[in-house]
């Protein structure tokens, strides 16, 4: 039922660029700080090719964010590709809040777990013991 998505080149391009610009950076110096090239540093953010993982736990450690932020951005637009993946793309466009809702409640559900989601949707006040 869960599949893991595939990250996108070019959205995973985008976020290094934006790491590269907030830290204020020549693909130069970019590249030297993480030991590629220029122009591999380039085909990475200009989305020509995937950055491999080990490149991204590099960027990671340098700007803080976790690795799985470069592949698909924050929660709620991993739950929004997921959600179009599985062909929901009308319902999210009449309802664009609904990723953020969901991630709400994931974070809402971790936070105080003795309240949880039962299987017919309603809220269980307590634990099973």
């Amino acid at each position: 039922m869960f599949e893991i998505l595939k990250p996108d080149k070019k959205s995973v391009g985008r976020r290094l660029r934006q790491v590269k610009d907030e830290l204020n950076l020549s693909f130069t110096d970019f590249g030297n700080r993480l030991g590629l090239k220029k122009s591999t540093i380039n085909a990475y953010v200009r989305g020509d090719n995937l950055a491999p993982l080990e490149v991204l736990e590099k960027v990671s450690k340098i700007y803080g964010k976790p690795v799985g932020w470069f592949y698909y951005g924050e929660l709620e637009e991993y739950i929004e590709l997921y959600l179009r993946k599985l062909g929901y793309g009308k319902f999210l466009d009449e309802y664009p809040e609904t990723p953020l809702k969901i991630k709400d409640e994931l974070f809402r559900i971790k936070t105080n777990p003795i309240q949880s989601v039962t299987i017919s949707g309603g809220v269980s006040i307590g634990t099973f013991e």
